[in-house]
């Protein structure tokens, strides 16, 4: 046969773009039913846009930036006071770094989120990153934490890993606004004449620097990792005057471990915190903090946990379960989770209990929520939240009890 008879079919082969472009548009909102509530009926129509920006630089090097902006047009609709500006209006950059390899090393250079521990409810080794603590309860911890600046080096060696950080950022949790629904300031005691003072922004100075490092070993059917950190305690605490609020350092040093056995997953941590500083107290104190659990996924399409961690402090002070601390010697949590999956995965039900106190008489919260998958692109999540007074020890729960929620979210995808 002729060749040159047959026609030159030329195949155009189209490169992945370097550069990816994603986001998130999500409204929600929320109607608080209990007429005790500081803000009693519609208390929330937040717009949020994140917008993520992937770039791949070359075979061993990418970055990523994640910019994050809120707007809620209630506040000034309602002419509400006593909130924090940022749950009307926030731009921020929630992640921004670079990621590559030098040698055996991996590197990360940026603001980002480092996760320690194993517990899904209750932080115990989890001290890298601060939370938004803007509205208690509302949110789970994997969706709380703010991204730091710091650096990262990681070395992997079969099972082994170990990870150095250097945190650069002097970060602290986002607060609910002075006197608002979730910071009741009436309850700790100032100077006669005094105002709630503002927090103070640590620097952010070279000698600010905080330092941390993890060992991680993963084998089969358990892992186990060792932490050490000199980080920002994420509790604030009085200075001499009770003018200002500040944060001060604190040491950590903790373990984790995860064992499966059949349908049960266990876990622990440990960690022992030095530094701690109170508003009744001189001397810097030191704390035990200790958590067991276990996840059960026997049952089709059902998963159940229980986590328990019990806070113990040394040479504890009877001053500090009042004026201020609120700080029993022995402080406990108790978390319970049960999750169902149905539709073909596309519809899930979770219901979240955490409660505080030997006998669960320090308040605590239930929330339950049912999130359902439209398409491949849009989810929409209705909950309900009720939060638990306590027995009047703890003055906290007893000043938010009636904060009673139900909450709408409506999640687009592009």
């Amino acid at each position: 046969s002729d060749l040159t008879q047959v026609p030159l079919v030329v195949v155009e082969q189209t490169q992945p773009s370097w550069m990816t472009l994603s986001g998130v548009y999500a409204f929600s909102t929320a109607y608080n039913y209990d007429p005790k509530a500081l803000i009693e009926g519609l208390s929330r129509l937040r717009n949020k846009l994140d917008l993520v920006l992937d770039m791949r630089h070359s075979p061993a090097w990418k970055s990523k930036i994640e910019l994050k902006t809120t707007y809620d047009p209630l506040f000034a609709m309602r002419e509400i006071s006593n909130y924090t500006d940022t749950l009307e209006y926030l731009t921020e950059i929630k992640e921004a770094y670079l990621l590559g390899s030098l040698g055996a090393w991996d590197v990360k250079i940026g603001r980002q989120i480092v996760v320690w521990g194993k517990s899904d409810n209750i932080r115990i080794t989890d001290v890298i990153n601060p939370l938004d603590n803007r509205e208690l309860g509302m949110v789970d911890i994997t969706d709380l934490r703010l991204a730091v600046g710091m650096s990262k080096l990681s070395y992997q060696s079969g099972a082994y890993s170990v990870n150095l950080l250097a945190i650069h950022e002097s970060r602290v949790q986002y607060e609910a606004g002075i006197n608002s629904e979730f910071l009741p300031t009436h309850i700790f005691p100032l100077p006669l004449g005094a105002s709630f003072p503002q927090a103070q922004t640590p620097t952010s100075h070279l000698e600010d620097t905080q330092f941390a490092a993890s060992i991680d070993g993963r084998f089969s059917g358990w892992d186990v990792s060792l932490y050490w950190a000199q980080v920002l305690d994420t509790r604030w605490h009085f200075d001499d005057t009770k003018s200002r609020r500040i944060f001060t350092k604190l040491h950590m040093q903790g373990i984790a471990a995860n064992i499966v056995w059949g349908s049960w997953l266990f876990k622990t941590e440990a960690a022992l915190l030095e530094g701690l500083r109170f508003n009744t107290t001189r001397d810097a104190k030191t704390r035990l903090d200790a958590l067991v659990g276990a996840e059960y996924m026997g049952v089709k399409d059902w998963i159940f946990s229980l986590e328990m961690a019990n806070r113990h402090l040394f040479d504890y002070e009877s001053q500090m379960l009042g004026a201020a601390d609120f700080t029993r010697e022995n402080e406990v949590t108790t978390s319970f989770r049960s999750n169902l999956l149905f539709d073909r995965d596309n519809a899930s039900l979770t219901f979240l209990l955490t409660r505080f106190g030997p006998q669960f008489q320090d308040g605590g919260f239930a929330r339950v929520w049912l999130e359902y998958k439209l398409n491949d692109t849009m989810t929409t999540t209705a909950g309900l939240i009720d939060y638990h007074a306590s027995s009047g020890v703890k003055p906290l729960f007893d000043a938010i009890a009636s904060n009673d929620r139900v909450f709408v979210e409506f999640k687009y995808s592009f």
